[in-house]
């Protein structure tokens, strides 16, 4: 028969109490902390440090069609028995990431936007680019795991 409210609650507590369960909460509640605050600061800081909005949309921009076939490219390593693999393998990437937009960040002149060298422009673009395939494949991850 159907179960009744009741029932169901008490059958996703006994769910969510399992050990692989539980422990998967944990990760999906936790994983963000390590990377929230650079992912949202960075592109702030970059404006304070002179970079302009402008700039840094059209970095978003130039991006669009790596991270259009992105997916098609990680599906291939999402399907299959461990579709969270590719996601933990990103997860030390992405913080290496971030600590080296960091290093960026503390490395820019202020006020220098207008006037950084070629490397240091490369070194952005670089980061740019590997974050986005990281947060990619973080992504393509989940959804591989949970559809």
């Amino acid at each position: 028969g159907e179960m009744g409210i009741r029932d169901t609650y008490s059958a996703m507590c006994r769910v969510a109490n399992l050990p692989a369960v539980s422990r998967l909460m944990v990760i999906l509640m936790t994983c963000k902390v390590g990377f929230a605050t650079a992912d949202s600061v960075t592109s702030l800081k970059l404006q304070e440090k002179g970079i302009s909005k402008e700039t840094l949309a059209f970095l978003g921009v130039a991006f669009t069609p790596v991270a259009l076939c992105l997916p098609a490219l990680i599906a291939k390593y999402t399907s299959g028995p461990r579709p969270l693999a590719p996601f933990l393998q990103a997860f030390p990437v992405r913080i290496a990431i971030n600590l080296a937009f960091s290093v960026i960040l503390l490395a820019i002149p202020d006020k220098g936007g207008g006037t950084l060298s070629t490397s240091m422009w490369a070194a952005l673009l670089i980061c740019f680019l590997i974050s986005q395939v990281v947060q990619n494949v973080m992504f393509v991850a989940q959804m591989a795991f949970f559809c």
